[in-house]
């Protein structure tokens, strides 16, 4: 029985595996992570964001502290960006956003309806009586608009 266990050679345990190369394991690891971060940040990034309503926005808008010019100047770039939102704004000539306003309230052809279209070029102030009027003429326009879209 001596003879078998003087036989037996020692035990050479094998190197310690490196830290490289990594296992496929590993590398499965890491690519997922790479694509799983990159698809929510492209999820993120191109996700359509859901605006408030034109009526809660100009709701809004109203119940802000600025100054009456500051509000009509806000309601303008509002409207503007609401009905042209398929499109670019800032492409429409003045006289093409008068007429798509005088279209849905031909009170906007009127000397305050204009005073209101030209609040954001011109240095005009306004009041807060003209704010009420914004506001009458404002409130069946985004009802029309809510109802189309």
């Amino acid at each position: 029985m001596n003879d078998a266990l003087a036989d037996l050679k020692p035990i050479i345990l094998p190197d310690a595996p490196g830290l490289w190369p990594l296992a496929s394991g590993w590398w499965l690891v890491i690519v997922l992570t790479i694509l799983s971060v990159t698809g929510i940040w492209f999820w993120i990034r191109h996700r359509p964001h859901k605006k408030p309503s034109l009526k809660k926005q100009l709701q809004r808008l109203w119940n802000t502290d600025l100054n009456a010019r500051q509000k009509g100047i806000q309601a303008n770039l509002i409207l503007r960006e609401w009905l042209f939102l398929d499109n670019q704004p800032a492409a429409f000539s003045q006289e093409q956003w008068l007429n798509r306003l005088v279209q849905l309230d031909p009170w906007f052809d009127s000397s305050p309806g204009r005073h209101f279209l030209m609040l954001p070029y011109s240095g005009q102030s306004a009041t807060a009586d003209d704010v009420n009027q914004w506001q009458q003429h404002l409130t069946p326009i985004c009802k029309q608009l809510e109802q189309q879209k």
